[in-house]
């Protein structure tokens, strides 16, 4: 006769209290994990990577403007088309061009220095706005950081500093310091107001037709939540013609097309997946402030030039971005 185990009053067999214990445990551990798998398939976009090298943590979107001190990805001189600034991002305080040469070898009117690189397509628009009787001048161009340091004090003193933030970059944020910036005025105009130049002949010409030589405005009507700046129609950048024909194919501001062509999430894994530069990402020097401006996004200024050494003059205190 076999022997049977412990029964129940109805018949049906005893569990043990270990194997109940086991299975209890089972159900616990299997809780924890579908939480803790629900937690991790929280969107991508809630989380950051890691910053790497002083690189900006940056999201999908365009980010709003915070003021901060994060190098921007592509900082060297060969660099100068892609470079993004803003209220964040910024260049090393030791960038300055060696190349750097008299505006007046555009054969244009005004002040300051511009790499070498600019010079051909400078000197093609200003004799083309010249022979449509819209001629422009050279209003400012290089500045150190130095310089821009002392122009964005300037405008603090005049307008506080969330004023000072709008109408002009920090030290390291301007693009002037890359060297391929300019600001414009109409030529024989001995006004140092800025205001009004998109009114004048030169202003009107420059809107319509800078991006065929490579120029773009950087701070367009309407786009502060963009840019970060109020509108400055005087502030041309030099990107090359590809570039600025591009940009303005986009409808984008130049602030936007960098981002989604150079430092958005989604081109950073592209080319993630190629074999890394020798050097990107890799300088390590930052300074944060972390102040939140409540704008919708990030400018301006590094070496000594000809330019540099009238910085400390009445005029360039009142200089721009």
């Amino acid at each position: 006769m076999t022997s049977q185990g412990p029964t129940t009053p109805d018949g049906g067999p005893v569990r043990s209290r270990r194997s109940a214990r086991g299975r209890v445990t089972a159900v616990a551990f299997s809780t924890v994990l579908a939480l803790a798998l629900g937690l991790s398939g929280a969107p991508a976009a809630t989380a950051h990577a890691p910053t790497t090298g002083g690189a900006v943590v940056v999201g999908k979107k365009l980010p709003k403007c915070r003021v901060d001190d994060k190098l921007t990805r592509f900082r060297k001189l060969k660099h100068w088309d892609k470079t993004l600034l803003d209220h964040t991002l910024r260049l090393p305080k030791a960038y300055a061009p060696k190349d750097l040469v008299p505006v007046s070898r555009a054969g244009v009117a005004g002040s300051g220095s511009v790499r070498k690189l600019v010079v051909k397509d400078l000197r093609a628009m200003a004799k083309a706005a010249k022979k449509a009787r819209s001629a422009f001048a050279v209003r400012s161009a290089y500045r150190s950081y130095a310089t821009q340091r002392a122009t964005f004090a300037s405008w603090q003193r005049k307008l506080g500093y969330a004023g000072a933030l709008k109408a002009s970059a920090r030290a390291g944020h301007s693009e002037h310091q890359l060297g391929t910036a300019i600001d414009l005025r109409a030529a024989g105009s001995t006004s140092s107001r800025f205001a009004g130049f998109e009114k004048t002949r030169a202003g009107t010409w420059v809107a319509k037709h800078a991006w065929k030589y490579g120029f773009v405005i950087s701070y367009p009507a309407g786009t502060t939540a963009k840019t970060c700046y109020k509108f400055e129609p005087w502030h041309l950048r030099y990107v090359g013609k590809n570039t600025a024909k591009a940009v303005r194919k986009s409808g984008l501001t130049l602030r936007e097309y960098l981002w989604r062509t150079h430092e958005s999430p989604k081109t950073r894994a592209k080319q993630r997946r190629k074999p890394r530069g020798s050097d990107a990402g890799r300088e390590t020097e930052t300074a944060p402030t972390s102040i939140s401006t409540g704008a919708s996004l990030p400018r301006r200024g590094v070496g000594q030039g000809r330019w540099a050494a009238t910085s400390r003059s009445k005029s360039s205190m009142l200089e721009r971005s």
